[in-house]
């Protein structure tokens, strides 16, 4: 297996948040690792996985620095700084996989199951669906403005073979 680490000028996850008004998008830098068999800009069926990812909560922005703010404030980022995510099981094919792993987030781990794609570059991406109450996180709402507790996550990891 080969280390890779996340391109750190390029490596970010984005939050698509829908509220009764309009969607909040924001999106962080990514740091990190995966090792992995890459072979063909595809991983080598069945073999392994290995990684973890980091994100600085600080670092999440949507360019609102109200929504900003009331985020950073809700989350209470001087006691929970980071949001780190480990992976401990994968089933690897040709360009994919089905991932297992736990986010530590807001003092909470929860366990979470998703696909990876492995794209030219190498690239992995990945989308999904987090519920925030799942970390004990409610939703703010305000008279008509309400936020939903779901919010699609993508990730896009450029890959670089760590030296």
């Amino acid at each position: 297996m080969i280390r890779y680490t996340f391109d750190p000028d390029a490596a970010k996850i984005t939050f698509d948040a829908t509220t009764s008004l309009h969607p909040v998008v924001a999106s962080a830098p990514v740091e990190g690792w995966l090792e992995a068999e890459i072979a063909d800009d595809g991983f080598v069926p069945g073999s392994s996985l290995s990684g973890s990812l980091e994100v600085a909560v600080a670092d999440i922005s949507s360019g609102n620095p109200i929504y900003d703010t009331e985020t950073r404030r809700r989350i209470d980022v001087k006691a929970h700084p980071l949001i780190v995510a480990e992976l401990t099981k994968a089933t690897v094919s040709d360009t994919s996989a089905v991932v297992e792993g736990t986010v530590d987030f807001h003092g909470t781990s929860t366990l979470l199951e998703g696909e990876v794609r492995l794209e030219p570059g190498p690239v992995l991406t990945g989308t999904g669906t987090i519920d925030i109450r799942w970390w004990d996180l409610r939703p703010p709402s305000l008279m008509v403005f309400k936020v939903q507790p779901e919010v699609l996550i993508t990730v896009s990891l450029p890959l670089v073979e760590a030296g």
